[in-house]
Formats: structure tokens, sequence, C-alpha cells
């Protein structure tokens, strides 16, 4: 194992593999500018921007997983707005707990009776800062 999103683990095996590659991380932070007649606007910070991650997966049924059964499973921890930290090397990326908002999809290959066999595509999560959390 090298990382975990909750009941999501990443971890490559001689029989499995479900890993991701193209890991991007994007933290904001927030300047809105004040328009200011005659002179230029100005500037002031007001925080940070909540922390995006994207990463790139396939799933493939000759890396042991079932493509199809794997890409619901993410779909149905999105759908419920499920939060987790997102753990990667034993440390956990950020300092808040990350939930699914997107994951498109690129169905590739299927065997007989229309059956997945290969998918890829990117999971993106946000950070998720309940409301009161400092």
């Amino acid at each position: 194992m090298f990382g975990s999103w909750g009941p999501i683990v990443f971890e490559m095996s001689s029989r499995r593999m479900y890993s991701f590659s193209g890991m991007q991380r994007t933290v904001g932070y927030r300047h809105p500018t004040m328009e200011i007649v005659g002179d230029k606007p100005a500037s002031q910070f007001t925080g940070e921007e909540l922390e995006e991650v994207t990463y790139e997966i396939q799933f493939a049924a000759e890396l042991g997983l079932d493509p199809q059964k794997e890409v619901e499973r993410l779909e149905e921890l999105g759908r419920k707005g499920y939060s987790a930290p997102l753990v990667l090397g034993g440390r956990p990326v950020g300092r808040n707990e990350f939930v699914i908002t997107k994951i498109p999809q690129e169905w590739k290959r299927f065997a007989h009776a229309g059956r997945l066999v290969e998918l890829a595509g990117n999971v993106t999560f946000q950070e998720h800062k309940p409301r009161g959390k400092l």
C-alpha cells in the first residue's frame, strides 16, 4: 500500500494494481480586487482557496481489477459526499479531508457480452472543510 482515501487503497502487487499516475495538486489564495477611480485596483488577501487534487486512473481486467465495479465504487462515494483524508506515502495531502467532485471516464475496451475490461480517466478531489472548522 502506498496511499489511500478512506476505503480506496492504492496498491501494487503481483496479482493486483490499483494505482494512479499524473497527480496534480492545486493550492490557491484569494486576492479580490476593488476598483479605484483614477488609480490601479486595490487587492486584499482574504484567505486560502480549497485545495484540489486530480489524478489519472486506469482500471483494467489484466491488472486484477473489475473496471466497472471500481468506477461504480468511486461514483457511489462521490454521490454520498463521502470525505476522508487523502494519504500518500504515509502522509496526509493537505490539512483537511477530501471529497470526490468529478470522474471523467473513457471506456476503452469491452469483452464479449459488452463487459467493460479497460477504463481510463481522472478523479478530482476537492478539500472538504466543514463549516465552523478553523
